[in-house]
């Protein structure tokens, strides 16, 4: 499931690998802070009266992050291995999902490891999509902050960690 999640979003589940690359200890810290956030955004809509219709669907969508979230966190294992492969069919990101989702079920079958790793590739899943969601907004706030000398809007920001804009080439 979590291979054919990469060949469907196959650049958003990149994007979110080289995030979790490129900042690991702040994806790290926006999984333990979103830990004890999202019982509190439950909390919260639960006593609102407009609120309960929404838990329903905020539920679905928490369950949808931690399905694409689990899915980065195994293309950034297989991608320890799988970096070395130059190009062809072994260097796309749902074969670095694969390479880590054989590692991941090998390391579920040890049983109190199996139950850590589980819950770990969950959460750390879900921190990083939450942070790679932050950075997305925080290019687009400064691309739309950013006015060229000719008066007119200037050319967008090269660092690519829009969430889903697809890039130049595609």
């Amino acid at each position: 499931f979590y291979v054919l999640l990469a060949l469907l979003f196959s650049a958003p589940v990149e994007r979110c690998v080289r995030t979790l690359e490129e900042y690991p200890g702040e994806s790290t810290l926006t999984a333990l802070i979103s830990v004890f956030l999202v019982p509190v955004v439950f909390i919260l809509l639960c006593v609102t009266v407009i609120g309960i219709v929404l838990v329903p669907f905020f539920g679905l969508a928490l369950f949808a992050a931690g399905l694409f979230g689990k899915a980065v966190v195994l293309g950034a294992i297989g991608r320890r291995i799988t970096r070395f492969i130059d190009g062809g069919p072994f260097a796309h990101i749902a074969f670095a999902v694969l390479i880590g989702g054989l590692i991941v079920t090998a390391m579920y079958m040890v049983p109190v490891l199996g139950f850590i790793t589980y819950n770990l590739t969950g959460i750390l899943g879900f921190g990083v999509l939450i942070y790679t969601f932050m950075l997305a907004a925080r290019d687009r706030r400064e691309r739309a902050a950013v006015v060229s000398p000719e008066g007119g809007p200037a050319a967008p920001a090269a660092s690519g960690a829009a969430m889903f804009e697809r890039p130049a080439g595609d």
